[in-house]
């Protein structure tokens, strides 16, 4: 009795693999992916198809990483854009309301209240003391 040994590159056995894996969506609109293979050493398909669907994964998750990474680099890119003209904005409006002596009427109202209360809590401390005195006398 005679035996024949064949020898096959890890291309070769590839190719094999490739032909006999039949990959199917599950159903229409479906994300799942069907994949079977036909052969005698039920070890070696199940190795097959648990490294293919091992690079599946690994090649999906890169996939997902770029876009991440493109996505952060696209918002990082437009908020640079948006605070340069938020600055630009912000220089001309400065410029126009000292060229045009406008004054923020909010801020201005705010200081002179303060002013007022500052004011207005030194006379009560002023005024109190005659008081006192002309209640004593």
């Amino acid at each position: 009795m005679k035996s024949v040994l064949l020898f096959s590159t890890y291309e070769q056995i590839a190719k094999q693999g490739i032909r006999s894996l039949n990959a199917s969506a599950d159903s229409k609109g479906s994300e799942l992916l069907e994949l079977s293979m036909k052969g005698y050493n039920k070890a070696k398909i199940a190795d097959f198809l648990n490294e293919t669907v091992s690079q599946l994964r690994r090649f999906e998750l890169d996939e997902k990483n770029l876009m991440a990474k493109n996505t952060i680099a696209f918002i990082d890119t437009q908020l640079e854009s948006i605070r340069a003209e938020l600055t630009t904005t912000e220089e001309s409006l400065g410029s126009f309301r000292a060229e045009n002596l406008i004054v923020d009427l909010g801020a201005e109202s705010s200081q002179l209240m303060d002013q007022y209360i500052g004011f207005r809590a030194r006379a009560l401390v002023v005024e109190a003391p005659e008081e006192l005195l002309q209640i004593r006398y």
